[in-house]
């Protein structure tokens, strides 16, 4: 059976490839806890453990401290709110840029 495209797959099957993809890196990367892992990808964590998200599509984003590409330090809601107006772009990275 082919694979299906991101964006396409069913709950089991994000949790199959969810779970394949973290044995992997516990093989070619002992040092890594899936704890670790886990508390860095909450939605995994969610879909591994059963459990439904807080984040739903449609709910109010949570504010909380953010980092900005010039290292400036500011809130999420604060950064979304300097960034907002004619001709600007508000960019969010919910990984690192490093």
């Amino acid at each position: 059976m082919a694979s299906p495209e991101f964006g396409e797959f069913t709950d089991e099957q994000c949790v199959a490839f969810f779970t394949r993809k973290l044995d992997q890196l516990a093989e070619s990367h002992p040092h890594l806890q899936r704890d670790e892992l886990l508390a860095a990808h909450p939605l995994v964590r969610c879909m591994l453990q059963g459990t439904k998200p807080s984040l739903t599509l449609g709910s109010l984003a949570p504010d909380g401290p953010v980092c900005t590409l010039d290292g400036v330090e500011t809130t999420l809601h604060g950064a979304v709110r300097a960034g907002s107006g004619p001709r600007k772009l508000t960019v969010l990275n919910f990984g690192s840029y490093t």
